[in-house]
């Protein structure tokens, strides 16, 4: 099956997108499947994204939260997207090899509840790969974002994905990507694709076409590739997204163990309670 001309401008826009072909390079560095293993891909904001994880070998299913994100997939894969409602994974259990949640946990309302779903329909030694935004204490481009009033994206951090998993999987990574200098990049180009012209008949935004967005990418794209080289001076400092990759085990509660006092043995070590600058 062919593509149409909306599906290929969708993939040329892709290619000149560096923030969603970074996010390509990450989640294929972690996804290992066998050309007789099958995956899913839960999706991920940008349909060329997904086009490209099932252009991988193995067989790959897509499910999406978004109708519009489904129908955009459908035409550029040529086939059926499942649609996930009230976090429920409509596929059967045991019987995928990967499953990659990119930029899709923020859309969660109940996520323990979406863990457990991804741990059923994996086979017994099956691997998931999350992609989500990082949960920064300290960041200047969140105080950015927020005076040009962008919705921030609801992040979580290594300890917050370790807890949300550690019943159903062990978490073999959890690491971060995309620094301070390609986010002030991202967050000006954010800024210009959203200053757009106003409908007169509703006082509503115009999308941006994709032509529009192309030129953008197109101007911007060198503009990403000097930050990403800024940013190899700051490599001590975490990213503004995370990637976490776990393996599935047998579902077993793993309490934290405490002490008589209520504290934890990590608590008890440094004699101060965790999240808290308060020595007991």
């Amino acid at each position: 099956m062919g593509i149409d001309i909306k599906s290929k401008s969708h993939l040329l826009l892709f290619e000149k997108a560096w923030m969603t072909r970074e996010k390509r390079r990450q989640i294929l560095s972690e996804v290992v499947i066998l050309s007789d293993q099958k995956g899913l891909e839960i999706g991920g904001l940008d349909s060329g994204l997904s086009y490209h994880v099932h252009q991988q070998q193995g067989a790959w299913a897509h499910a999406d939260f978004s109708a519009k994100n489904i129908k955009d997939l459908e035409h550029l894969i040529g086939g059926t997207v499942q649609q996930i409602q009230e976090d429920k994974l409509p596929f059967e259990d045991a019987c995928f090899d990967v499953i990659v949640v990119a930029d899709r946990m923020s859309r969660i309302s109940n996520v323990p509840f979406f863990i457990t779903e991804c741990h059923r329909i994996l086979k017994s030694d099956g691997q998931l790969v999350i992609v989500t935004a990082h949960a920064k204490q300290l960041s200047l481009i969140r105080l950015l974002r927020r005076l040009f009033g962008f919705i921030e994206e609801k992040g979580y951090t290594a300890r917050h994905l370790f807890d949300l998993l550690k019943d159903g999987f062990d978490v073999h990574e959890v690491r971060s990507y995309s620094r301070f200098f390609v986010e002030f990049v991202h967050t000006l180009v954010s800024l210009i694709v959203t200053s757009r012209d106003l409908d007169h008949d509703s006082d509503e935004p115009n999308p941006p076409s994709i032509d529009r967005m192309y030129r953008i990418h197109s101007v911007t794209y060198p503009l990403y590739w000097v930050a990403s080289k800024l940013d190899l001076l700051f490599f001590f400092t975490k990213g503004y997204t995370l990637v976490a990759r776990a393996q599935r085990h047998m579902w077993r509660s793993r309490k934290i163990p405490v002490l008589i006092d209520g504290r934890s043995i990590a608590e008890a070590t440094i004699n101060t309670k965790i999240g808290t600058a308060t020595p007991f």
